[in-house]
């Protein structure tokens, strides 16, 4: 229960990353955005990692490397669907990498999903889907990238449950964030965009709450937590992750939640109850 717990705030946070990137952007690219919020990110906890005296091993900074990867490039081809679809499909087609990792767990490990999971994973999309208010799928160039998006945001769900227990936490947080800072800097360049850095206080403080809150914090509490959850589970907690994107987003934006919110909210955390019992059984 306690681990569920910090996995639901690491989601919090992964949640506000909408609201401080819509402030940030005010100022920066995109491409500058994810370079400065993940190199300074990877910065920090390259230094914690020094004071702590971590030793450091190749190995470890290999598979954080390969979780790199999947992040930047399920950030990467995030931001590609985005030019052409709407946020909200977006968010709903992410939404359902939540069914694909209990299936890629079961082909990568052999291990078979409980029937209780799978219902919490589909339980958990139609969540979404209420309070993205279920947009239709438009197939096209965005939804591509968009699907190439959720299937390494899965897979990197999967992998830190691979390898999390295997490495030190600190050593697979550096490593990983200064790699989609490099692939965020390789984007702008090929892209021609700059790198410019913010100019007030309100897109300096968003762009630093990124970095430490929604990156550092984040990342870490989801690696530390699963090591202990399965991969399903956590996912399914991560789908959490648009309602605390369309709370903050009323709560600091005065946008308008809408009757389907309260019903997909309601699904989502019987999703949420649904894996925690099948958790406790296990």
């Amino acid at each position: 229960m306690l681990g569920s717990m910090f996995m639901v705030l690491a989601t919090f946070f992964w949640g506000s990353s909408f609201i401080f990137a819509k402030w940030a952007l005010q100022e920066m690219g995109p491409a500058a955005l994810v370079f400065w919020r993940f190199l300074l990110a990877g910065g920090c906890m390259a230094g914690y990692a020094r004071w702590k005296k971590v030793s450091f091993h190749w190995h470890e900074a290999a598979y954080g490397v390969l979780l790199g990867i999947f992040l930047g490039g399920y950030i990467f081809f995030e931001t590609l669907g985005l030019v052409t679809i709407t946020a909200s499909l977006c968010s709903f087609m992410l939404s359902s990498a939540v069914l694909l990792v209990p299936f890629l767990l079961w082909i990568g490990t052999g291990k078979r999903p409980k029937w209780l999971e799978l219902v919490a994973v589909f339980a958990a999309l139609v969540g979404a889907a209420f309070i993205m208010r279920t947009p239709a799928l438009v197939m096209g160039k965005g939804a591509a990238y968009t699907a190439v998006s959720a299937v390494l945001f899965a897979l990197h769900t999967c992998f830190i449950a691979i390898y999390a227990p295997k490495a030190n936490i600190l050593t697979l947080s550096w490593t990983q964030l200064l790699t989609v800072a490099v692939i965020a800097l390789g984007q702008a360049y090929g892209t021609g965009a700059g790198l410019g850095l913010p100019q007030t206080t309100l897109s300096w403080g968003s762009l630093l709450a990124l970095a430490i809150l929604c990156s550092c914090v984040s990342l870490t509490i989801q690696m530390h937590v699963q090591r202990y959850l399965s991969a399903t589970h956590a996912a399914i907690l991560l789908t959490l992750e648009p309602l605390f994107a369309t709370l903050l987003g009323y709560l600091l934006l005065h946008e308008h939640l809408h009757l389907q919110f309260y019903v997909g909210a309601a699904i989502l955390l019987f999703s949420v109850l649904l894996v925690t019992i099948a958790a406790e059984s296990a």
